[in-house]
């Protein structure tokens, strides 16, 4: 899952620990940590959070899997 990969890298990059992400973006860690596990997906209030704390670099479309590939032959 595409979000569990963008969120851990960036946690990872910033060596923040899923209690840090929490209290940045004003949830409980077990929240962030369904969140990593794939076993919940943000609301929108929280989704924008997430896009706010990490500068962008995790977006709604990591989140949710809504960005397709482009087909063979078209630029994206």
């Amino acid at each position: 899952m595409v979000c569990i990969v963008k969120l851990n890298d960036w946690m990872a990059e910033k060596g923040m620990t899923s209690t840090q992400f929490a209290a940045l973006i004003g949830c409980r860690e077990s929240t962030v940590s369904m969140y990593l596990n794939g076993k919940r997906m943000p609301r929108l209030n929280l989704m924008r959070k997430i896009i706010e704390a990490t500068g962008g670099a995790v977006t709604a479309d990591d989140m949710f899997g809504t960005r397709t590939a482009p087909e063979k032959g078209r630029a994206a």
